[in-house]
């Protein structure tokens, strides 16, 4: 019985991560265009009813893993949890036609695209966390 207790606390804290990311939702390539992009691009319109943050990863790199960190808290904070989308897209699974068209210039590469029917802009490296929230705050939602 105790054994069968330990093996339940361990899977549930193995588990924990998970549902504590649910916030910033990874998407493959088709779901990229199908809940974030109009067209194949950066400055095609966004799909979304409220402006959403796409980080570009490849689970490797350490910069983009600190950002991943950094939108997890952001898509945690009460100002910002319903009001912005989180994203993250991992580059080894798109195509090139895509890196080409979103203008990929390397890892981590971070877009912001406002509103519904509104294009978006990007920053390529390492942002911190100040200067993602300024992002979001100046950018996106305009306050």
């Amino acid at each position: 019985m105790k054994s069968l207790k330990l093996f339940i606390l361990v899977a549930s804290i193995a588990l924990l991560p998970t549902v504590a990311n649910a916030q910033v939702k990874e998407l493959n390539e088709r779901q990229l265009f199908e809940k974030v992009c109009s067209g194949y691009g950066w400055d095609f319109p966004n799909k979304n009813d409220k402006p959403c943050v796409v980080l570009f990863h490849n689970g490797t790199c350490p910069f983009a893993k600190q950002i991943g960190k950094y939108l997890e808290t952001l898509a945690e904070k009460k100002e910002y949890k319903d009001k912005v989308y989180f994203y993250k897209v991992n580059v080894w699974n798109l195509s090139d036609k895509t890196l080409e068209d979103f203008n990929f210039e390397g890892v981590p590469q971070t877009y912001f695209f406002r509103g519904i029917d509104d294009s978006g802009t990007y920053e390529v490296g390492m942002l911190s966390m100040n200067e993602l929230e300024e992002e979001i705050r100046d950018f996106l939602l305009g306050y």
